[in-house]
């Protein structure tokens, strides 16, 4: 009977103890936060450690502290990752037009080609920082149906491409998000023929809300933009929307 009120001592006593020890706060990581990261900088969290680093001396300072009393949210290198600009899809704007010619850009490739070397030229430069209005292959169709031409009729008028060509390109990368609500912005075509209008706005289709950009140009033509933020050129200059409708400038290129 004594062995067996023994045995129970020690059973209460190991649970006391267990009781003490579950009560103890962890034992911390590593002296600082950025002692951990600097710990961790291969597991995930090296670009953090760069960031860090490359930041005010204070930043350091602070997160060295042992004593520092705060909540840090790490990003790891995934978070980060998201914050890379969109991989470049062609080395220049004439590099895209080229690898997509059989899907939809193979007139908009044949009326570069047409046209001005010099056309070709600037579009083949990686650096190239512009915006660029890409019509489809549609698009062409319903331009060469409205000016009574065959295809190559267009393609042999040189004057005509090349002043189409040019009032499809801004001097200035503009994504979507960049657009304003109404804005008139000079393209390529000098003058105020080169003017055109580009409409942003929430338009209702079916039971959703989708923002559209709308273009207006010098002659009265209007053009929808089908697909945005196409990024092309050297560390992603360039950026390419493609739109529905060839966009005409001023009349007086038609007559």
């Amino acid at each position: 009977m004594a062995a067996f009120k023994s045995l129970l001592a020690l059973v209460a006593l190991l649970l006391a103890v267990g009781a003490v020890d579950a009560h103890k706060p962890p034992k911390p990581a590593a002296d600082s936060v950025a002692a951990f990261v600097i710990a961790n900088k291969n597991k995930g969290f090296g670009i953090l450690l760069e960031a860090v680093l490359a930041a005010d001396a204070s930043i350091v300072e602070t997160l060295s502290k042992p004593d520092l009393v705060a909540t840090v949210f790490a990003p790891d290198g995934t978070q980060f990752d998201a914050l890379k600009p969109p991989k470049p899809a062609a080395d220049s704007v004439a590099a895209f037009v080229i690898a997509n010619k059989n899907k939809g850009f193979g007139i908009l490739l044949e009326a570069v080609l047409a046209a001005d070397a010099s056309v070709v030229e600037t579009l083949s430069k990686p650096d190239l920082v512009a915006t660029v209005f890409a019509p489809d292959d549609n698009a062409f169709r319903v331009l060469l149906k409205d000016l009574q031409l065959t295809k190559e009729e267009l393609l042999a008028n040189k004057d005509l491409l090349i002043a189409v060509l040019s009032y499809h390109v801004i001097g200035a990368k503009v994504t979507k998000k960049d657009l304003k609500e109404l804005q008139v912005v000079q393209t390529l075509l000098a003058g105020e023929t080169g003017e055109l209008k580009i409409i942003k706005a929430w338009e209702h289709k079916g039971r959703h809300w989708v923002q559209n950009v709308r273009l207006e140009t010098t002659s009265g033509s209007k053009s929808l933009v089908k697909a945005a933020d196409v990024i092309v050129g050297k560390n992603g200059a360039a950026v390419i929307h493609a739109v529905n409708r060839v966009l005409i400038p001023g009349d007086k290129f038609f007559k």
